[in-house]
């Protein structure tokens, strides 16, 4: 009788706590992956903002070319340009994001 009831009192705690360090363990998986993901897109994003608006800023335009093309291209070109190729970057990383967290959550 003793042996029963310590199997019925010692299993429900332990099915619980075997429950519970699963599902910590595979949501502790996760979030530190989707923290590394966001913590590299971040730091990707930013390299390749400097990079780009490095590369515009050593462009250099003969001054005789300014005076036509100047009439066409806003002073502000390289932000722009920048602000475009970094959202297409910030897209795509999103993407890729979207992709590795569904790889990480969904797995067992």
């Amino acid at each position: 009788m003793l042996k029963i009831l310590t199997f019925l009192f010692a299993t429900v705690p332990a099915l619980f706590s075997a429950f519970f360090a699963y599902f910590v363990r595979k949501h502790t998986t996760a979030v530190a992956g989707i923290l590394a993901m966001g913590a590299l897109l971040v730091i990707f994003i930013s390299c390749i903002n400097v990079i780009l608006q490095t590369v515009i800023g050593l462009l250099v335009i003969p001054a005789w070319l300014l005076n036509f093309i100047g009439m066409f291209i806003p002073g502000d070109f390289s932000v722009v340009l920048a602000a475009m190729v970094s959202g297409k970057i910030c897209r795509a990383a999103f993407a890729y994001g979207v992709k590795k967290t569904d790889l990480v959550v969904k797995a067992n």
